[in-house]
């Protein structure tokens, strides 16, 4: 079973002041460069390392459907 990770700002406490930042943030799935986007297909709509990407494939093929 999968628990969605939110919870009330009210939860949350500051953080004591000789705390370490966390510099490396690990994903839970891969992560992969997209060099070019060659055509559409909807699918998901998880793009959004790769915006600017996206905008340029709409602009080189306009006649292909925009996602929203």
């Amino acid at each position: 079973m999968r628990i969605h990770p939110v919870f009330h700002k009210k939860l949350l406490e500051p953080a004591p002041p000789d705390a370490e930042l966390a510099t490396d943030i690990e994903l839970e799935d891969d992560e992969y460069e997209v060099e070019e986007i060659r055509d559409l297909r909807k699918i998901g709509r998880n793009l959004t390392n790769c915006k600017s990407l996206v905008r340029d494939f709409h602009r080189r093929q306009p006649e292909k459907q925009k996602s929203t």
